[in-house]
């Protein structure tokens, strides 16, 4: 069948300049999940996007949306070639055929699931199946199903399959993703492309480069935030007559030009007898406090860090980097959370809840455990301490499983709260995922296993950190022409997020060039859901973006 393009062109220029075929024609990607967008076709009602397997000519997908974009989430497949078109329907009537399209997913070992698999005891068929999480030492992510969805691709920046130094990968408010490994820290988008990655430079280490470890991600204001060190060759704090070698914990802030806008080192703002209080005048070289994870809050400027070898977590003041209190060990030139309530061992994490509330995935690491029998790592919800009432432990959840009847004393590990308040956990060195309501209910299950050829078995893999996202494109949205008796209105134009996030959203209006106003847009608009909004008299186009996604812009022209 001949497939004929018809395009009713109003303004040549307006339309082409935001018309957006995607996936592009002849596009190879990396991922399952995958948005169909379409030209908007003049007074169109509907469109139908038809998706064929190429070989075989079998319909794959059908699918109606009102507005301009809609996301296809099963029955497409790594390795295989695909085509698609779409109908343009006023009411029910054909208005446009479009031409055929071709693409094809690309294909790697780390989706076969021949040689990894995901075993799923629980999925609780009520949550949203097309939720992701993130494996990061093998850059995939996979749905509740335990099926891959997407992997990181093979390009020119010799990404590494199977990278046991690749960490906390995760979603940005943009839609795009982070992570750091032994050489750098990274955001790339979708198809893997570097958006930007960290300078490393040694501007505030003083050393040839900046010792980036643990942690990095991106802030609401488009900056970047890694954790790194300070290496000092001074005298032993506590025989000054000897030298050794310290590491100290450095968070530094970038902008988007690579910039260090922020800096926050340990040494200023930490007490040298909380620094020092596991080390001893025989150590040469001594490790320091280990920063395992950090998490930022913009309402209240401050960020949450755990430091391992010391068993403390500390809030941090953004503006001026002191030390608002410590959770975990006591310290009595800090408020605190008084020991007695729950003491904290070799914790990893931690995270801001939305209420301000902390979260904590406590390893509970206990030194003599052979003695005091089994041991598993708990899972803390804590209120930040206030004078009048230091004792606030709100949750706690210990993880007891069959498949660990020993216990677990490993490290890593981590736990952060999904949008439905769910708690999604990270086991770190064991091989298991899950997620839990908070009447403690496991509603979600996940085992990592790797089969190994050589020895003709399957055996667990751990990951350092899984976060999780609504879907992989969970940030998307289009503009749309409202018509009028045909032709378009200059009164209003409407907003479609097709994204799976709720997302908040950011509109500048132009009159030619000159910008004449700027707004946030008041409301939520909901996943899958649209606003209409009005035109200002004398505006010649408006800009649009998400709020804390600058980058994601679009425009529409009248």
């Amino acid at each position: 069948m001949k497939n004929i393009l018809i395009l009713f062109f109003l303004s040549i220029g307006s339309i082409l300049a935001y018309a957006k075929i995607n996936p592009q024609n002849d596009a190879i990607i990396n991922y399952t999940q995958v948005m169909f967008e379409v030209d908007q076709i003049p007074t169109a009602t509907s469109y139908t996007i038809y998706v064929m397997e190429k070989r075989t000519g079998i319909m794959v997908s059908t699918q109606t949306t009102k507005s301009l974009a809609t996301m296809v989430y099963s029955n497409l497949h790594f390795g295989k070639k695909y085509t698609w078109y779409y109908k343009a329907f006023i009411q029910n009537k054909l208005l446009a055929t479009s031409s055929t399209y071709n693409f094809s997913i690309s294909n790697t070992n780390l989706v076969d699931s021949t040689q990894y698999k995901y075993n799923i005891p629980q999925n609780d068929k009520k949550y949203n199946q097309n939720n992701i999480f993130f494996i990061d030492y093998l850059g995939v992510a996979i749905n509740r199903k335990g099926e891959a969805v997407w992997y990181m691709p093979r390009n020119a920046d010799n990404i590494k399959f199977g990278d046991s130094s690749r960490r906390s990968l995760r979603v940005t408010e943009s839609g795009t993703f982070t992570y750091l490994d032994n050489s750098n820290c990274y955001e790339r988008a979708l198809n893997g492309a570097v958006l930007w990655y960290a300078p490393k430079d040694g501007a505030v280490s003083g050393d040839k480069t900046e010792y980036y470890h643990h942690d990095f991600r991106k802030l609401p204001n488009s900056n970047y935030v890694a954790c790194s060190y300070i290496t000092s060759y001074e005298k032993n704090y506590f025989d000054t007559t000897k030298f050794w070698t310290v590491k100290y914990n450095t968070l530094i802030e970038y902008d988007s030009n690579k910039k260090v806008v922020w800096v926050w080192k340990e040494k200023d703002h930490v007490d040298a007898t909380i620094i020092f209080e596991n080390a001893d005048v025989s150590i040469i070289d001594f490790p320091g406090t280990h920063l395992n994870g950090f998490d930022y809050d913009a309402k209240q400027d401050a960020f949450i860090c755990s430091f391992r070898n010391t068993s403390r977590v500390f809030k941090i003041d953004h503006k001026t980097g002191d030390v608002q209190f410590e959770l975990g060990r006591y310290n009595t030139k800090l408020p605190h959370l008084a020991t007695d309530a729950y003491t904290l061992s070799n914790q990893h994490g931690p995270a801001w809840m939305p209420n301000g509330d902390i979260l904590i995935y406590d390893n509970n690491f206990v030194p003599n455990a052979d003695m005091v029998g089994i041991t598993n790592p708990h899972i803390r919800i804590i209120a930040q301490p206030v004078a009048t009432n230091q004792e606030r432990q709100l949750w706690n959840y210990e993880l007891v499983s069959d498949s660990f009847a020993k216990g677990q004393r490993g490290k890593e590990g981590v736990a952060f709260n999904m949008y439905n308040n769910n708690i999604v956990i990270c086991q770190g060195s064991a091989n298991r995922l899950l997620e839990v309501t908070r009447n403690k209910k496991i509603v979600w299950e996940a085992f990592c296993y790797e089969y190994i050829a050589s020895d003709s078995i399957w055996v667990g893999f751990n990951n350092y950190r899984t976060y999780a996202a609504t879907s992989l494109i969970s940030t998307y949205f289009t503009l749309q022409y409202n018509y009028v008796q045909g032709k378009k209105s200059k009164q209003t134009f409407t907003l479609n997020n097709e994204g799976t996030d709720a997302k908040q959203f950011v509109i500048n209006y132009y009159n030619g060039t000159q910008q004449i106003k700027t707004t946030n847009l008041p409301i939520l608009v909901k996943a899958n859901a649209a606003a209409t909004l009005p035109v200002p008299k004398q505006c010649t186009a408006i800009q649009v973006f998400p709020l804390y996604a600058s980058s994601s812009q679009r425009t529409i022209a009248f």
